[in-house]
């Protein structure tokens, strides 16, 4: 399991993780959208992971997949959650699906069932690795 406590930030870390958002960030149309897509992925993936660090770290996941070493995820799990952009829009998918300003898609909708369907049948990894 990814435990916070463990994690540092560095000069060169964070060199290289910002080295990495941006060479993805160009292709995606920047990080606010990555940061967008990231509150979007942590709003559902909330819905069935109620470990919020295991949550952030699965929605980092698919945000940006393309790390091996998941640094980059792990990075984005644990200072995005806390980002005004992150938070901001968080609060507008809350508000806008409590007013039914939103509304689930099929896919959505399919995709949240399959994966409760998953979970009864094996427990689905829900913690990052060390």
């Amino acid at each position: 399991m990814f435990k916070p406590e463990a994690y540092q930030l560095d000069e060169a870390f964070l060199r290289e993780v910002n080295q990495a958002l941006d060479a993805v960030a160009r292709e995606l149309g920047g990080v606010p959208t990555l940061k967008k897509q990231f509150a979007s992925h942590l709003y559902f993936e909330r819905k069935t992971v109620f470990d919020v660090a295991a949550a952030a770290y699965n929605a980092a996941r698919k945000v940006y997949p393309y790390d091996v070493s998941t640094k980059v995820a792990r990075y984005i799990a644990m200072e995005w959650p806390k980002d005004p952009e992150v938070v901001a829009h968080l609060l507008a998918m809350n508000e806008g699906f409590e007013s039914g300003q939103y509304a689930v898609s099929k896919s959505q909708f399919f995709d949240f069932v399959c994966r409760c369907i998953e979970d009864i049948r094996a427990p689905r990894k829900t913690s990052a690795p060390l």
